[in-house]
């Protein structure tokens, strides 16, 4: 037991991380790494924890998640036998996730044209035959490793080219991060932003082809 003057840890908000920090906090009270007489507060603003981890349902009963990609399937051992310690029954939703095109494939007649399946990297196929052709070959012309990189901007260039970034890549995550990928390292991004694999996309042309309100796009081929 660990003896000394009571402790006092006092955590502000109630994401994820300061969740995690309480639950730690009462391992080391249990594990007498810290004195039982140890207080542990939180202070939250909202009338539920969670923070962007949380969800809210409106009076018409639809859920919406506050924040994107909150858990998912993380890597971390630790991390998710807490979360099964904390829901029992987990309610699995297969995952079926559509990116709005329009600005790309601009098809008026078939609007369900517009969309293509998540992650849009691996959509390539859909794309119109230019903005297909540009982004495959600025794909396997990179050269620059994106290990290298300097900023998230710089590794999402030398990931997907110049073509790709501007159509999805960047104006998605700024959406998403609401700040310039300049401003963001990328660190974080090894196993979190899904790599193209350059070898099934060009085995896949041949055979996807996307009808277009009636028409069908021209087939092309990239070597690699």
């Amino acid at each position: 037991m660990v003896q000394g003057e009571s402790r006092r840890f006092v955590i502000i908000g109630s994401g994820p991380t300061a969740i995690g920090t309480a639950y730690r906090l009462h391992e080391l009270i249990e594990q007498a790494h810290l004195p039982r007489s140890t207080e542990v507060i939180v202070f939250e603003k909202e009338v539920s924890v969670g923070g962007l981890a949380r969800s809210v349902t409106d009076r018409r009963g639809f859920t919406w998640d506050l924040g994107v990609h909150v858990t998912g399937c993380s890597r971390y051992q630790k991390f998710t036998s807490v979360l099964d310690q904390a829901v029992k029954n987990w309610n699995n939703v297969p995952r079926c996730v559509k990116a709005y095109m329009r600005h790309v494939i601009n098809d008026d007649k078939n609007i369900e044209a517009n969309y293509v399946p998540y992650p849009v990297q691996d959509s390539i196929p859909y794309f119109p035959t230019e903005v297909k052709k540009n982004c495959l070959e600025e794909i396997c012309s990179a050269t620059k490793s994106a290990e290298t990189a300097i900023n998230f901007d710089d590794f999402t260039l030398n990931t997907f080219g110049p073509t790709l970034q501007a159509i999805f890549i960047r104006p998605y995550n700024e959406k998403v991060w609401t700040v310039p990928l300049s401003e963001m390292n990328s660190i974080w991004v090894k196993n979190r932003i899904p790599r193209t694999n350059i070898g099934d996309l060009t085995r896949r042309l041949p055979t996807e082809s996307r009808r277009a309100g009636g028409r069908r796009e021209q087939k092309i081929s990239v070597d690699v």
